[in-house]
């Protein structure tokens, strides 16, 4: 509250003084006693009398008696004697504290968010999916504090220091698979993962974790796991549920009318029912399409040696292009279409949550240029060239380290599809009407009941097919060799080319390929 009080300088003169209720302003107004009782109604006209002054020496005597000894403006005491009608007038003035900025942080990574969806999706829309799980890579700039910058006094008219408000300060600190700057105003990922923020009033922990834990199971109320690193899933995976990651998957329990792909290995702990489980995808698909793409290739390539043959022959000079191809896919080259519809086929299984947006056009464009090619319109010598280039453009997208191959892991399966660019185990009661593709070795300590086993290196069994014949498959290069403790009738197994198929029962047997004899040959071991 303002202070405001009143004091006699002399007989004539009467001054009041209003200090401001911080101290930063100072007031006064003069007042003529004898000018100001004149001007009264009804008062009598007193005789003249010689008329005292008022110095600024005086008036500045008296707000030093008050205290006032800073920010006094002398010009505004002047203004202040030359008032006659008593106004006040602001004679001093402190320095008001300047306030500081308060410490606050920069959080460089955010939640990913969806967008509201239309109307017209909400019916097709997944309810499931939740979008993919924020992943950083290693190196990554995740936090940066801004220093508190401190305010700056003031000075009251009674010449006392103002403190300015006070600024908060946040700490910044490092938790698990982090490291901060050698100022320590800035946090980096020390590991590829997923950023953790756990902040307060007064600090702010930033950590990674590598790996994304679910503490249940995997339904509606998680959704879909999207995540580029490592994924745990200490519960069940239910029916409609999705988990995709870049590296490598680990369920404690059971899976079941599920998809679960990782370019890591996935291991189960427990049954696989009606799902699909890819391990490798991009590696699987590359394994797959690349030497599909090389075959394509070198017959194209004998295509055109093909023409440039004819076309140097005397005569044959002007000779179309269409017509020498179509010639040479009929009498020469005549599994070339089925090759290619082969190849348009494996291509159109590329996944678009596996792989990246350049190397899905790429894909898409060669795609498009077979079936064109396919059409006799487009059948010309530049269109055969264009494709040989895009050809070859893709085999480099295609080439995959074997030495990163990704395995699979199951108890038990059961009207399943397991995909590995690596080797599949089924380590429990075995796989019932699976398809199992492996890119390298199979092994089913338990049973083989119905489906396809197909792998480019060994496979080992315990037992296949049963005694009520039901069929079964199983397919090898013709170098590689299956090996089954028992297997019954109806069991069709194919080596390269060859194939054999069971009509009884045979024990402990080695199936393999005789290049020498031309045959399939089972030893007992």
């Amino acid at each position: 509250m303002e202070k405001r009080q009143k004091f006699n300088l002399t007989a004539d003169w009467l001054a009041e003084v209003i200090i401001s209720e911080d101290n930063l302003s100072c007031s006064l107004r003069l007042v003529n006693i004898k000018q100001f009782l004149q001007a009264l109604p009804d008062c009598p006209e007193p005789e003249p009398l010689p008329q005292e002054t008022v110095t600024p020496k005086e008036v500045s005597e008296l707000l030093n008696r008050l205290g006032i000894i800073f920010g006094i403006d002398a010009n505004a005491i002047d203004k202040a004697l030359r008032q006659e009608d008593g106004e006040w007038v602001v004679v001093a003035t402190g320095i008001a504290p300047e306030p500081g900025e308060h410490a606050c942080l920069e959080i460089l990574f955010e939640q990913p968010h969806q967008a509201y969806p239309e109307a017209d999706t909400l019916k097709s829309m997944d309810y499931r999916s939740r979008g993919e799980v924020l992943f950083v890579e290693k190196g990554t700039l995740l936090a940066r504090k801004i220093p508190a910058v401190p305010g700056t006094a003031g000075t009251d008219v009674k010449g006392r220091k103002i403190s300015p408000p006070p600024v908060r300060d946040i700490f910044l600190k490092c938790g698990k698979g982090t490291y901060s700057s050698q100022d320590g105003l800035e946090v980096y990922a020390a590991e590829a993962g997923k950023p953790v923020l756990l902040q307060s009033e007064k600090q702010c922990i930033v950590s990674i974790e590598p790996v994304y834990v679910v503490n249940g199971d995997v339904d509606l109320n998680t959704g879909h796991i999207r995540f580029r690193g490592d994924i745990l899933i200490n519960g069940k995976v239910n029916e409609g549920m999705e988990i995709i990651s870049d590296r490598n998957v680990k369920i404690m329990e059971s899976v079941t009318g599920a998809i679960i792909r990782a370019e890591g290995s996935i291991h189960i702990n427990q049954n696989v029912i009606n799902s699909q489980i890819v391990a490798g995808s991009r590696q699987a698909f590359a394994s797959n399409v690349y030497p599909m793409v090389v075959d394509f290739e070198q017959t194209l390539v004998e295509i055109l040696k093909g023409f440039q043959q004819i076309k140097s022959t005397p005569g044959q000079e002007n000779i179309r292009f269409g017509y020498v191809f179509n010639l040479l896919v009929e009498k020469k080259f005549t599994g070339f279409l089925r090759q290619t519809e082969a190849l348009l086929q494996a291509l159109s299984t590329i996944s678009g949550l596996d792989f990246s947006q350049e190397v899905r056009e790429a894909v898409a464009d060669y795609r498009n240029q077979l079936q064109n090619f396919l059409l006799p319109s487009y059948q010309e010598l530049n269109g055969a060239i264009r494709l040989l280039q895009t050809t070859n453009r893709l085999k480099g997208f295609l080439h995959w380290d074997q030495a990163r191959a990704s395995d699979i892991k199951v108890m038990y399966c059961l009207n399943s599809r397991l995909e590995a660019s690596g080797s599949v185990t089924v380590a429990g009661q075995g796989c019932f009407h699976t398809d199992i593709i492996a890119y390298e070795s199979i092994t089913v300590k338990g049973v083989v009941r119905g489906g396809l086993l197909k792998a480019q290196k060994s496979i080992t069994l315990n037992k296949v097919g049963s005694e009520a014949g039901i069929v079964t498959k199983i397919e090898v290069p013709a170098e590689q060799h299956i090996t089954a403790n028992e297997i019954f009738e109806n069991t069709t197994v194919t080596i390269g080319k060859h194939i054999y198929k069971f009509s009884k029962r045979f024990s402990r047997t080695k199936i393999f390929y005789n290049s020498t004899t031309g045959e399939i040959e089972l030893v007992s071991f």
